[in-house]
């Protein structure tokens, strides 16, 4: 077993490579690069310090609060706010609020000094279970997040508001995306 951390960016060049490749891929590992051989192609990367993170340690397991969407309503809603949102200072990200208010309307919000504000509300597509919460994060992890299911329905299901929230598309079983929250003043 190889434990090895590969760029994201180089994944996704690779990716590009492999689309529709059926052939068996060599892989050559020394300590700092890894190299894919595949006929005629070499594609060679370095590789990241340190050990990946154990994921399974990071995943809530207990989730007092379970928002159902439609993926789209809940993607144009997103966008549309992310418009107004101030960035975050040390990713350069678009900073969003999302707040579940005791009638189970949420409302994605942002506050820009300069600009204005953007509140969107959205009415979730089934019930809701928990109680009101509110959550500041990403906006770009939200919408890549999002963009990668092929379910209509989607859940978020949120530990709390200053844990990490998953995204589960009802489709899509094996299919899991963690946001981190921001803390905001």
């Amino acid at each position: 077993m190889f434990d090895i951390v590969i760029p994201n960016k180089s994944l996704e060049e690779l990716s590009k490579i492999l689309d529709g490749y059926n052939d068996d891929v060599e892989l050559f590992i020394n300590p700092n690069k890894v190299l894919f051989k595949m006929n005629k192609i070499l594609f060679q990367t370095r590789l990241l310090e340190g050990t990946y993170p154990d994921t399974l340690r990071i995943i809530p397991t207990e989730f007092p609060v379970i928002i159902p969407f439609n993926k789209e309503e809940l993607l144009a809603a997103v966008e549309r706010v992310s418009l107004l949102s101030p960035r975050d200072r040390e990713t350069n990200y678009n900073i969003i609020k999302l707040s579940l208010r005791p009638d189970y309307v949420v409302e994605m919000s942002s506050t820009n000094n300069e600009i204005g504000d953007a509140l969107e509300e959205i009415i979730p597509s089934s019930d809701v279970t928990g109680p009101a919460i509110k959550i500041a994060f990403s906006s770009r992890y939200l919408v890549e997040a999002l963009k990668s299911f092929s379910s209509s329905e989607i859940q978020i299901q949120f530990a709390g508001e200053v844990k990490p929230f998953v995204i589960k598309g009802n489709l899509d079983q094996d299919l899991l995306h963690l946001i981190l929250p921001v803390r905001i003043d």
